[in-house]
């Protein structure tokens, strides 16, 4: 969860409008697109994220399986050894 709500904050401070945030986690994005929260312990978290979605014009959080997104996966991996401030503006065809 603290990982999607940096991800957030991180795009928003860049000034981003249309992003798509993608997790591997079924249960943070039903919780996240859901009406309600379901689960209590996620609830400050799962809040402070609805609220900064909002900031964005056009935004989706969707669940993708670990299997179908192995290059995301494998950068976040990466990512968490090497600390660095760096942005890519470029959209994968699918």
């Amino acid at each position: 969860m603290g990982t999607l709500l940096q991800a957030i904050r991180w795009t928003t401070n860049l000034g981003y409008q249309k992003i798509i945030f993608e997790s591997n986690c079924k249960m943070i994005v039903d919780n996240i697109t859901s009406a309600t929260i379901v689960i209590f312990d996620f609830h400050v978290s799962m809040s402070k994220c609805r609220e900064l979605l909002l900031k964005f014009s056009n935004s989706r959080v969707s669940f993708v399986r670990r299997q179908a997104n192995n290059v995301a996966y494998t950068l976040a991996k990466t990512l968490m050894f090497n600390v660095w401030n760096q942005s890519f503006d470029y959209t994968i065809g699918i």
